[in-house]
């Protein structure tokens, strides 16, 4: 039986993998009475392995290890969890459904798609972003160089007064959809440009070999909240209770500061809490004394994003046999086209169960979600025919999905995205704790990977060193702490191209032809006039 009565140390209101974390870190550190109240039916919150005959294991939340990200890998090599590199070793196709251009890119090269002035373009938009990147604060954003301006703007507004040509903004589209499954016209440009700085700029935050989406663990990411929660004691972990009311005034006994109501009826008392949800599921709790109302207003504007993670089986890797590895760009306009705007190759380290795995995001998803199962994959394979010409992918083996859209204590992923405004309002406050009484954790306040499992565990570790401090046990210069990074992480650094650095946006070459072209223009014209009799006798006539 529980003991209600007794007075914790910390009660820590979320069991994904940054509360586990903040939970593992306080445990190593000598904090015994911890508790953790989850409101679903298992760790991990959005990290969710599923296992079955059809798939082995298939991961439907949060997968994918960066090699910069030095605080999971660490996570990782401590309870030896194995790693495999996600394959790209021949090329990625990139295919614009509304135009049946079809390109193949290898993996090493520049990333040119289109034509001549559509790459410039491309080129152009992507140096952008990590050009007013430099300048911003990643650790307070809000108080970068441009702040209010960048954060007034959203990034529908960069992608109109950046790109010049009709794929550029496509692809922008798609960008911003794929990194953070919002809209442009939903984010604000200043969150979305640092988001990307504290990845460490466009092509850590969008690469696979040396970027976001290197590598995955063999047997599901779940498994690492599982150990994680086997170190912390399963028997300090409740499941299936959501967290009702939270109680912090100064009427409670001294000894008692804290008082947690769950759904159950059930009341736990704690000298400090973590809240390690995100910040729109706070809402879900009722708070005594309220939360001031920049907090309240907070937790109202930094909504979830719109994603189905998609996976489809076959029987063979048939993108393999046209010298594909899997990595595919689908643009359109039109969702039913091309559901999934980026697919990576999903197969098993082994070579067992040839998957594709992609993401259906923001509006494309608003538009397919009432279709069925059934139908999406139908769409996701005859867009794969498409790009093949191959009646392979037309003969899918298996078909997994899963959305936390409707997961009432999720909402959404991979993360909370930033509105016009919110970060030079509220980015102030986002990881402020309140009477140092309430802590807050999650991925949305870390910005070492924020929106990543990364940024999870930093955030859950910080909020910890936070308590730590409260009891005395660590000083405050020590809650911010740089993760080491190992040498045997085998870090790939990414070098601009002469191209990439110097080529001129779309814009300014054509402006500069036309004023090249209208100088050659008067130059032949005042070529003609001399041979005829010079200047003076052209001004006569």
């Amino acid at each position: 039986m529980d003991n209600q009565n007794k007075l914790r140390d910390v009660i820590i209101v979320g069991a994904g993998i940054s509360g586990l974390s903040a939970a593992k870190f306080l445990k190593d550190r000598g904090v015994n009475e911890v508790l953790v109240l989850e409101a679903l039916d298992r760790v991990g919150g959005r990290i969710y392995t599923v296992h079955n005959e059809k798939a082995t294991y298939v991961d439907l939340g949060g997968a994918y290890i960066g090699v910069t990200q030095c605080h999971l890998n660490r996570m990782l090599e401590e309870f030896g969890i194995k790693t495999y590199k996600i394959d790209e070793s021949t090329d990625t196709f990139v295919y614009d459904a509304d135009t049946n251009l079809k390109v193949q890119v290898s993996p090493q090269g520049s990333f040119k798609i289109g034509s001549f002035l559509e790459n410039l373009d491309l080129n152009n938009a992507l140096r952008a972003l990590d050009v007013i990147g430099n300048d911003v604060n990643v650790k307070e954003p809000w108080n970068s160089k441009n702040a209010e301006k960048y954060d007034q703007m959203t990034f529908q507004d960069f992608i109109d007064q950046t790109c010049y040509t009709k794929l550029g903004k496509k692809f922008m589209k798609s960008f911003i959809n794929l990194n953070v499954t919002c809209e442009p016209y939903e984010a604000s440009l200043l969150w979305f440009v640092w988001y990307i700085k504290q990845c460490g700029g466009v092509k850590r935050i969008v690469s696979t070999t040396g970027g976001g989406q290197e590598s995955k663990t063999v047997g599901g990411m779940q498994q690492l909240c599982i150990k994680m929660a086997e170190k912390i004691g399963n028997e300090k972990i409740k499941l299936n209770d959501p967290v009702l009311k939270i109680r912090y005034d100064a009427e409670l006994n001294k000894t008692k500061c804290c008082q947690v109501t769950t759904n159950s009826g059930k009341e736990y008392f704690a000298k400090k809490i973590i809240v390690a949800l995100p910040p729109i599921n706070q809402q879900k709790i009722h708070f005594t004394p309220a939360l001031s109302p920049m907090r309240t207003q907070l937790n109202q504007r930094y909504p979830m994003g719109t994603v189905i993670k998609s996976i489809i089986y076959y029987n063979k890797a048939f993108w393999k046999d046209n010298g594909c590895c899997g990595s595919i760009l689908q643009l359109s306009s039109d969702p039913t086209k091309a559901p999934l705007f980026y697919t990576l190759d999903d197969t098993k380290p082994d070579g067992s169960k040839p998957a594709l795995i992609g993401f259906i995001l923001a509006d494309r998803l608003r538009a397919l979600i009432n279709n069925t199962k059934q139908e999406r994959c139908n769409m996701i394979a005859n867009s794969l025919y498409k790009v093949f010409n191959d009646e392979t992918a037309l003969k899918p083996a298996h078909y997994e999905e899963h959305t936390m859209l409707n997961e009432p204590y999720i909402g959404g992923c991979y993360t909370s995205y930033a509105p016009p405004g919110f970060l030079t309002n509220f980015g102030p406050i986002l990881r402020e704790n309140i009477d140092k009484k309430i802590f807050f954790a999650g991925t949305e306040t870390s910005f070492n990977w924020s929106g990543y499992m990364n940024g999870a565990i930093d955030a859950g570790e910080r909020a910890a060193r936070e308590i730590l401090v409260e009891f005395g046990k660590l000083k405050p210069n020590e809650i911010w702490v740089e993760e080491p990074y190992k040498s045997h992480y085998r870090r790939h650094e990414f070098k601009d191209t002469f191209y990439e650095k110097y080529a001129p946006s779309a814009q300014g070459f054509v402006n500069f032809s036309l004023h090249a072209l209208a100088l050659g223009v008067i130059a032949g014209i005042g070529y003609l006039h001399l041979k005829k009799g010079g200047w003076c006798e052209c001004w006569r006539k």
